[in-house]
């Protein structure tokens, strides 16, 4: 409703007389013209029309405490000092406002729609204030404590639902005053509570607000006590608001943002088995990049779920742009292993100039002294891959130039036998594969290197056999066996037969 002039008029006028003979102004005239001024607000009124309300009404309450309609007033004059404090941050103002609300509440004479649309209007500000973090931890346990002691009969079942929802709303911005974990737990279960209240069905609300809020705690307590349970359980009210908004909605690209964050790390914490969070994370951040776009840090988070699933040609911008963001000077330290590891994939989509950078990145990487052996020798393994690569599109003398080769093979075969298991016996392979290459480019005579590199190989497959499921190892045995007798083969010392047979047998 628009400011009309007959409101504001009237209400300056009074306001002006109540200056001069208070005395001679009838206490309900003075609250019914600073009710009607603020009914006829715009949300975004100015803080002086605000004031002339608190002044109209405050002075009807003071000077006619036993009105019937006092309670109304009070109610009215909280909300107009809590849009006061709003406009201003002011927790003065809001404790003002508190207390207007809750002495309409509390009064004899109040009828129950005034009572209860009051307490509601006390629980929001009490939430506001808990929120402008203004107030010390007692404070905040007083203002809770205040909450829990109102006593209504609750006549209209919506009031009620939405003084839960209000109470809940306070508890969650109680929690970072006090710290007290218990505060979560108690609006979780408001939450959980209410937001199944037959009413909310029945006057058709889909109470997006109160999903939100239930996964915003959810995820404090998760947080607070991490436990993937809570967390799976904030997802499924995070998606509960995706889904009730509609598709041009100003807060859907937003709430996909958060369905994203919320399934990336239940996958990151469960060992990369929870695939379908996986899932649910990749295209909740393609809804949001494609919508509004991504920050930096979700763009990186993009480019890694998309990794972890596997990359088509649709992805190659999104690697590229995290690439971008984490090869700045700011972010590149500590990024290194992160950068080594999509230069790689995009070695496949866009070419082998991307080795360089892939060799590049593993070696700043590995450089460094706190990493472990779960990401030390997949660098090597990435290293070897850039080399192979770079080897194959731009010689032997190119790569030379660059790199000592000699001394990387040589690091990534300390650190291939540096433990048992499938990694290290890849990574052996992958190394001993790129010496054969490397000395053929350099001796593509010396038929000894050749079998020598043969024999390597043809260990390292059988050291990867141990490792391999049982219906591939008799394969990784035979092909083990081929390598071995190639050389032999082709320079005569041995029957070519068994060979050429292998290498028809299209199982190997």
């Amino acid at each position: 409703m628009a400011d009309t002039p007959t409101a504001h008029q009237d209400a300056l006028r009074l306001a002006a007389q109540i200056r001069e003979r208070p005395d001679l102004i009838d206490p309900a005239t003075a609250a019914e013209a600073g009710v009607d001024l603020l009914h006829s607000l715009e949300p975004d009124a100015r803080t002086e029309d605000l004031r002339l309300v608190t002044g109209l009404v405050g002075f009807a309450v003071r000077t006619a405490p036993d009105h019937p309609s006092v309670s109304r007033w009070w109610a009215e004059l909280g909300f107009a000092h809590g849009r006061v404090a709003e406009k201003i941050d002011s927790a003065a103002e809001y404790g003002t406002a508190i207390a207007c609300s809750l002495t309409a509440v509390s009064a004899p004479q109040a009828p129950p729609v005034v009572a209860e649309r009051a307490a509601v209007d006390a629980a929001n500000l009490t939430g506001s204030l808990l929120r402008s973090g203004a107030v010390t931890a007692e404070r905040a346990r007083q203002l809770i404590k205040t909450l829990d002691e109102l006593s209504l009969s609750w006549t209209e079942a919506l009031n009620a639902v939405h003084f839960e929802f209000a109470r809940a709303w306070a508890l969650r911005w109680s929690y970072p005053l006090t710290s007290d974990v218990a505060e979560l737990v108690r609006a979780a279960d408001i939450l959980r509570r209410t937001l199944t209240a037959p009413v909310l069905t029945e006057a058709a609300e889909d109470s997006v607000e109160g999903w939100d809020l239930l996964a915003t705690v959810l995820e404090q307590l998760y947080v607070a006590k991490p436990d993937l349970t809570l967390l799976e359980e904030a997802l499924g009210a995070a998606v509960k608001v995706r889904d009730l908004l509609p598709e041009d909605h100003e807060w859907l690209p937003e709430a996909h943002g958060v369905v994203a964050a919320m399934a990336e790390e239940i996958f990151w914490n469960s060992d990369g088995e929870a695939s379908a969070f996986l899932e649910t994370a990749v295209t909740s951040f393609a809804a949001k990049r494609a919508a509004i776009g991504l920050d930096d840090d979700e763009t990186v988070s993009y480019a890694l779920l998309l990794q972890a699933r596997g990359c088509t040609e649709e992805d190659v911008s999104a690697l590229s742009d995290a690439v971008e963001i984490l090869q700045t000077p700011e972010r590149a330290p500590g990024a290194e292993a992160v950068l080594a590891g999509l230069h790689e994939l995009l070695i496949r989509f866009k070419g082998p100039q991307h080795a360089w950078q892939t060799i590049d990145w593993t070696t700043r990487a590995l450089a460094r002294t706190d990493l472990g052996p779960e990401v030390v020798t997949p660098l090597h393994g990435s290293r070897i891959i850039g080399l192979t690569v770079a080897l194959e599109a731009f010689g032997g003398g190119e790569v030379a130039s660059r790199y000592d080769v000699d001394a990387i093979l040589a690091a990534a075969r300390n650190e291939a036998m540096a433990s048992e298991d499938a990694a290290h016996a890849e990574l052996g392979f992958q190394t001993t594969q790129l010496r054969g290459q490397w000395e053929a480019d350099r001796f593509p005579l010396d038929t000894d290197r050749a079998q020598a590199t043969s024999v390597e190989m043809a260990d390292a497959l059988r050291r990867m056999r141990a490792y391999a499921d049982e219906d591939h190892q008799p394969k990784l045995a035979a092909v083990a066996t081929l390598i071995e007798d190639m050389v032999p083969a082709v320079m005569g010392d041995r029957d070519p037969g068994p060979v050429r047979a292998a290498l028809q047998d299209a199982s190997l």
